[in-house]
Parts: structure tokens; sequence; C-alpha cells
């Protein structure tokens, strides 16, 4: 098993790119639990409710699960 250490944010960061006319927008954030990286999502969703495409990715440490 791999346990790669890697950086926790101690705020949300957001970071914003302009690429052909596009704007692409990373919304990032500590969530501890399911519940807030759930409640997280749907925050980004409602602050982003005309965007045409909304991903989300959730990385849950592998070795506090087990």
């Amino acid at each position: 098993m791999n346990s790669t250490a890697y950086l926790i944010p101690e705020h949300p960061v957001i970071f914003e790119e302009e690429i052909k006319k596009s704007v692409f927008i990373t919304q990032i954030a500590h969530t501890p639990s399911i519940e807030l990286a759930k409640a997280f999502v749907d925050q980004v969703k409602k602050q982003h409710s005309s965007a045409d495409i909304i991903v989300g990715a959730l990385w849950r440490d592998v070795l506090k699960i087990r």
C-alpha cells in the first residue's frame, strides 16, 4: 500500500483561467466527511448555476478508511 503524504488546504482555494473565451474555475477545500464534501459540491453548483459543465472529484484517504 502506498502511504504518500499530501497537503491539505487550510482554507478553500479558487483558481480561474480563461482559455479560448472559456472560463475554467477550480475550487478546492478540505472536507473531512462525506456530508461536508456533498455540501461543498452543492454550494459550488449553486454558485455557478449557469455553468454548462461541473466536474467533481473526491479523494478519500485510503489509510484512514480501512
